[in-house]
């Protein structure tokens, strides 16, 4: 799977003005047919990251610096009919897949309408959503009516405290209702992902993985990649040779064939058990 992102901002409004959007759903694709993006190692890519907003109702501490980021002004944010041309260039171009998300993408206004129309864009093979879950629980109707079948949800702790020091919001049985409210909704695959935190959260990965046990979910264990200064002091990454090692109580682990669109984690499963769990390196 190869990724391109797009950025939910215009970087100045002088340098790139609102984009025309066109009359004619035709137009904006013509002489891209035969033509495919490839990175420079000569990789078709097939698979586009969208962040449709800069907002989050959490503050998780390898996200948010220490020095908190600005927000951008309302006009500076790609609008969705913006965000749906440029899907629609991609499609054109080769893409295949789009992740929607944050920021907590539930928080934008208009998000359900936006995803309705993403949907229905020929060409699209899987369009997914990211999202902490916090809002799931009473949202779920509306993302199913909009065509979601795929959500990523972030739950890095299955312990109150952690859950608070790590998000700085009290919001865990929240994220846990919306897991299950999609689970019960139909809604697979449930990818569940956690960043591993040393010091934090090492010492639940085997509880964590267990769900897999009990559920279909995806467990997606993720190496904490440091990015600039964060608000607390976490310690060296855990890489995946350690993690996987965390994981020995469990039993062996048995491999997962990856799919055409599935992303870059290596993925395994226990005997018996009803879901997965893959790692994914920084």
């Amino acid at each position: 799977m190869n990724l391109i992102k797009i950025s939910y901002l215009l970087e100045s409004e002088k340098k790139f003005p609102k984009m025309a959007i066109s009359s004619n759903p035709t137009q904006d694709t013509q002489g891209l047919a035969g033509r495919k993006l490839v990175d420079r190692y000569n990789r078709n890519l097939n698979y586009m990251r969208i962040s449709i907003t800069d907002r989050c109702n959490l503050a998780c501490i390898y996200c948010v610096p220490q020095k908190l980021i600005k927000k951008l002004p309302h006009e500076e944010i790609l609008r969705y009919e913006e965000i749906l041309r440029i899907v629609k260039l991609g499609v054109g171009l080769g893409i295949k897949k789009i992740r929607i998300t944050g920021g907590e993408p539930l928080l934008r206004k208009g998000v359900y309408d936006f995803l309705a129309e993403l949907v229905r864009i020929d060409g699209l093979c899987d369009v997914s959503l990211t999202t902490n879950g916090v809002f799931l629980a009473e949202t779920v109707d509306k993302v199913l009516t909009a065509g979601i079948r795929r959500l990523n949800i972030s739950l890095d702790t299955l312990n109150p405290n952690k859950f608070r020091y790590i998000t700085g919001e009290d919001r865990l049985d929240a994220v846990w209702r919306g897991i299950q409210a999609a689970h019960q909704n139909g809604i697979h695959p449930i990818k569940i992902n956690v960043v591993v935190l040393k010091g934090i959260n090492d010492d639940e990965l085997v509880d964590i993985a267990r769900l897999s046990f009990s559920y279909p979910f995806h467990i997606r264990f993720i190496e904490y990649m440091p990015i600039g200064r964060t608000r607390k002091t976490i310690g060296e990454p855990i890489l995946v040779p350690e993690i996987r090692n965390l994981l020995r109580p469990l039993g062996p682990l048995l491999p997962v064939e990856n799919k055409i669109y599935d992303g870059p984690a290596e993925r395994y499963r226990w005997e018996g058990a009803a879901g997965e769990i893959g790692f994914i390196s920084a």
